[in-house]
């Protein structure tokens, strides 16, 4: 009875996580066609919906669930564990897993297989490196999406082609535009913490496949052949270099003589590049390097980028605040040129601003 009420509890927490989802509509409204950068609002929303539910609840899902078999039997066997268990879990599901909780659990369900285990890690990471990569690209495209349409108010305003009153209801609407991205962005924001606590979860099993106690025999056994399969190929690699530049015509004795010397050389280079891979085997690391920490110092780069990009959204957005922003054209040029005017038209001046800026901008 007390595991059945468990398995319930775990599927009533999951089933929560999933209905911030249902509330797209209200983030981003709806594809009317009024807007023209809805695709990448959408595009946005869908992964952090992702991360903010389904990832999380996936990886959270995965360690409770491993878990249960043994809570399940101290629950059989009268124990108090059931209510701990489900106290961590929720508290994995608001406020982020333990970051180890993420390696231990792929350990398990692998059934300890190292090899396994970081197989499956590194297409996580490349996995989320992508979705990363695609946020990064979305939110560049909504920021150049935004400025078009900063850009082409000014432009109107500057050339005439609109009045003042015109432009001010234009650049209220961009701004009320803008005001609307803030509610994804700031879903977006969430979503990107739990990222964050994933990349750490990543962090502690690239550590992890260094402990030397999770690697086998049989392991160390296999890294021996695979160094000795290289080192055989070079070595006859080098051999047959050899052989052919012994076949060419008209060498002399001393010829011969410094190629032989050389392909000692070379077979000593080899040989001793080799040595403290061998080493590494002996002493349980694998000759082959890490390969789950470039992959977290790439999620980690992405991360970074994501926010530069973020940071262009919030400085769109405080010059939204500027009621009379469809006048300035941002450039170096002094903004009132009523000097150089000599009776020309000022909607003229604003033009000949913003060409100039645009030019200008272009250049770099």
């Amino acid at each position: 009875m007390k595991l059945r009420r468990l398995c319930l509890s775990i599927s009533i927490a999951l089933a929560l996580g999933g209905c911030a989802g249902a509330m797209k509509q209200n983030r981003i409204g709806n594809n009317d066609g009024s807007d023209p950068c809805y695709l990448s609002l959408d595009r946005l929303d869908n992964i952090a919906i992702y991360y903010k539910d389904q990832r999380m609840n996936e990886i959270a899902a995965g360690v409770i669930l491993g878990a249960a078999t043994g809570a399940g039997a101290a629950a059989l066997a009268g124990g108090n564990s059931t209510a701990v268990l489900i106290s961590s879990f929720v508290g994995g599901i608001s406020g982020g897993f333990v970051a180890d909780a993420y390696w231990k659990n792929k350990m398990q369900t692998l059934y300890n297989q190292l090899d396994s285990a970081q197989a499956s890690i590194e297409r996580d990471i490349q996995s989320d490196i992508q979705n990363i990569s695609q946020i990064d690209q979305e939110i560049s495209t909504l920021v150049r999406c935004r400025t078009e349409t900063r850009d082409q108010i000014k432009h109107q305003f500057a050339s005439g082609a609109i009045n003042e009153a015109e432009a001010q209801k234009r650049w209220k609407a961009w701004g009320d535009q803008l005001q609307k991205d803030r509610q994804e962005m700031q879903y977006l924001s969430d979503a990107l913490n739990n990222i964050k606590k994933i990349e750490q979860s990543y962090s502690f099993a690239a550590n992890a496949i260094e402990n030397t106690s999770y690697i086998t025999e049989e392991m160390q056994n296999r890294w021996k052949a695979e160094l000795e399969a290289k080192k055989a190929a070079e070595l006859a690699a080098a051999e047959a270099e050899l052989n052919n530049k012994l076949l060419e015509k008209k060498l002399t004795k001393k010829a011969k003589t410094a190629l032989h010397d050389n392909h000692k050389q070379k077979v000593t280079e080899i040989s001793e590049s080799y040595k403290a891979k061998e080493n590494n085997v002996k002493n349980k690391i694998n000759p082959n390097g890490n390969p789950l920490k470039p992959l977290v110092s790439t999620m980690q780069e992405k991360q970074e980028s994501v926010q530069k990009n973020t940071a262009k959204f919030a400085n769109l957005e405080q010059e939204s605040k500027n009621n009379r922003g469809f006048e300035q054209i941002n450039s170096l040029l002094p903004h009132n040129m009523d000097w150089l005017a000599n009776g020309m038209d000022k909607s003229l001046i604003r033009e000949r601003q913003y060409m100039c800026q645009t030019r200008f901008a272009n250049m770099y």
